[in-house]
């Protein structure tokens, strides 16, 4: 359901509140996902998880574990640049492209790291 506040063609009303990003919001949560999809599928195929952090979270929780803490963090970034959004939109527009880029940074690599192990 979109907004009558006419405020730009991203906003989404949601309950009491409207999500001021919503594509860009959106566009993490599929960043993510193909990041966790492509994890799983490479360590399926005898990968390691490149992230020091990520791979702790992995040895100590399984996949599940890698799972919520990949979902968690993204749940984060998504909450912290709708907390931006609140104060200044332009600036927290800037985040959250900024935050895509990131997300989405380790998929090439694992792309083509698939192709190399099928």
């Amino acid at each position: 359901a979109r907004s009558a506040s006419g405020g730009g063609h991203d906003r989404v009303a949601c309950g009491p509140r409207e999500l001021r990003l919503a594509l860009h919001n959106l566009a993490m949560v599929l960043a993510g996902t193909l990041d966790l999809w492509l994890t799983g599928f490479l360590l399926a195929l005898g990968a390691r998880e490149a992230n020091p952090l990520a791979d702790a979270v992995l040895q100590a929780h399984g996949v599940p574990g890698l799972a919520l803490f990949k979902y968690l963090l993204v749940a984060l970034l998504v909450m912290g640049c709708e907390v931006v959004a609140d104060r200044d939109r332009r600036a927290a527009r800037m985040l959250a492209v900024a935050v895509i880029v990131i997300l989405a940074s380790p998929l090439p690599w694992s792309i083509g790291l698939l192709v190399t192990l099928l």
